[in-house]
C-alpha cells in the first residue's frame, strides 16, 4: 500500500491506473537529455490516456490479437519519429526503454543515428546460437 492509496475516488472523472484501486491518468513521456552538457532539455513526446472503468483483463478481451496501433505499447513506436523530427540535427538519438518496448516495429526503426537500449521481454537466440 502506498501513501497515495485512497486519495482519488471512482466517479471523479479519473480512471483506474495500473493498480485497480488507484485512480488517475496514464502518462508516457520522452525525456531529452543533452549528453555533452548533461542537461535535461525537456520532452520530445508526451502521451496521456485513460482506461475504461470496470474493463475486462487484457487476456479476456483479446489484447494480444489487436493491431499494434491499438495497444498501449504503441507509444514507444510513436515517440521515435516525433523525437527524430524535433532533434533531426542531433548527432545521435538514444532511446532507453523498458520491457514493454520490446516490439519488432520499434526495433525496425533503428538507423545510423537512432540507437535503442531495450530491456528484453523475451530470451532470444543470438547469432552464435546462445541465448
Amino acid at each position: 500500500m502506498t501513501g497515495q492509496h485512497g486519495r482519488s475516488k471512482p466517479q471523479t472523472g479519473l480512471r483506474q491506473t495500473n493498480h485497480r484501486d488507484v485512480y488517475g491518468f496514464l502518462l508516457h513521456s520522452s525525456l531529452v537529455i543533452d549528453t555533452n552538457s548533461e542537461t535535461a532539455l525537456g520532452s520530445s513526446y508526451i502521451k496521456a490516456w485513460e482506461r475504461k472503468e470496470n474493463r475486462l483483463g487484457k487476456h479476456e478481451w483479446g489484447y494480444e490479437h489487436l493491431p499494434l496501433e491499438e495497444k498501449e505499447s504503441y507509444k514507444w513506436v510513436e515517440a521515435v519519429p516525433q523525437s527524430k523530427e524535433l532533434f533531426g540535427s542531433a548527432n545521435s538519438i538514444t532511446v532507453v526503454a523498458d520491457r514493454e518496448s520490446d516490439i519488432y516495429d520499434l526495433l525496425c526503426l533503428k538507423d545510423e543515428k537512432l540507437h535503442l537500449l531495450v530491456r528484453s521481454q523475451h530470451d532470444r537466440k543470438l547469432a552464435g546460437g546462445a541465448h
